[in-house]
């Protein structure tokens, strides 16, 4: 076989049955060493990912009379599974309220639906309270520790879905309601916006609030806190 005039391309030697011939370029003429070469590139998040490591070997070519590029041979072909990529987690804390229908099973079904949102690490016990700068019938509460991979604007998001879904009516401010949830804390975050605030900015003012949260995360609620709303009925179930 020819591949220019005077010059014979000798036949290659036969490897073994699992040598791959492919395109030249991607190594140095003027060198013999094998290379490593990772020819793929996860593209997309999955759980698995797999990559592929070549070995090859580059022998100099004569053409004329100057030297080019041989065609690159794989001498091996392995196959290294990497660990899963994983989505870091945020702990948040989410308080659960309701004051109208069957108030106690609004809650636990909410409880139950942050599931969606992200992994529920913890759940307080329920309280009774009386509505605190609010009107209407008293009010069940909650709160629940959860971690997600959303982002503090994205989970309230999710969160205003859940309130639709369970009826919630947006007439006034602090008016009764079938489900109340609130973003109390994000990690560390802090977030001013004209729809969101972290932390809660009158978590601290009320014992509705306090007495659930010490319930999942004792270390963040001490007895000076719970002091300042001593004078808040509230009740657990």
């Amino acid at each position: 076989m020819t591949c220019c005039k005077g010059y014979v391309r000798p036949r290659p030697r036969q490897e073994s049955a699992r040598l791959v011939r492919v395109m030249p370029a991607l190594a140095s003429p003027r060198t013999m060493r094998p290379r490593r070469l990772r020819l793929t590139q996860p593209q997309t998040r999955t759980r698995h990912h797999v990559s592929v490591a070549v070995v090859v070997a580059v022998s100099p070519v004569m053409v004329g009379m100057r030297q080019g590029p041989a065609p690159i041979r794989v001498l091996a072909l392995r196959t290294m599974t990497e660990r899963p990529l994983v989505r870091s987690t945020v702990r948040t804390y989410i308080a659960v309220g309701a004051n109208l229908g069957d108030a106690q099973a609004h809650v636990h079904a909410a409880l139950h639906a942050l599931e969606t949102v992200g992994s529920v690490q913890a759940v307080s016990h329920l309280y009774r309270t009386a509505p605190h700068e609010a009107i209407g019938p008293d009010y069940v509460n909650a709160v629940a520790c959860v971690d997600t991979a959303h982002n503090a604007v994205t989970l309230l998001r999710h969160l205003q879905a859940l309130e639709a879904a369970a009826g919630r009516q947006r007439s006034t401010v602090n008016a009764p309601r079938t489900l109340d949830l609130d973003v109390l804390l994000f990690g560390r975050a802090s977030v001013w916006s004209p729809t969101l605030t972290i932390p809660h900015p009158r978590m601290w003012t009320r014992a509705f609030v306090l007495y659930p949260l010490r319930d999942v995360a004792p270390h963040l609620v001490g007895d000076a806190h719970l002091a300042q709303v001593a004078g808040q009925p509230i009740t657990q179930l």
